[in-house]
């Protein structure tokens, strides 16, 4: 189980900051976050985040590659694994979902 609680709270703030939607930017999706904040700097591989938190492969990949949304099952597993609020992978994928909808919607709203 890994620790991170010295993650700091601006990085988590301007990647998820609900109030701060901004069409002309593109907001992190969580699967990057995941990759570079908690997978990369503890030199956790894919695979073994998939062993630890009960899940596949695939599944693991699909989330950081972006192909696959954040789930409430997919943020608790992340929470209890990192130590971290399970509503913060909710938030960026909440934030991400409203972007790629305005993209849609071709910015029309």
């Amino acid at each position: 189980m890994a620790a991170f609680s010295s993650l700091d709270p601006g990085v988590v703030a301007n990647a998820a900051r609900p109030g701060r939607f901004r069409p002309g930017r593109t907001p992190l999706h969580p699967g990057y976050f995941l990759e570079s904040r908690f997978l990369r700097p503890a030199q956790i591989s894919q695979d073994a985040l998939a062993r630890a938190l009960g899940i596949s492969r695939r599944r693991v990949n699909e989330l950081v590659r972006g192909r696959r949304a954040f789930t409430p099952d997919t943020a608790l597993r992340l929470g209890r694994y990192f130590h971290t609020d399970p509503a913060l992978w909710m938030v960026m994928q909440s934030v991400w979902d409203v972007h790629q909808a305005w993209r849609r919607a071709d910015g029309s709203y």
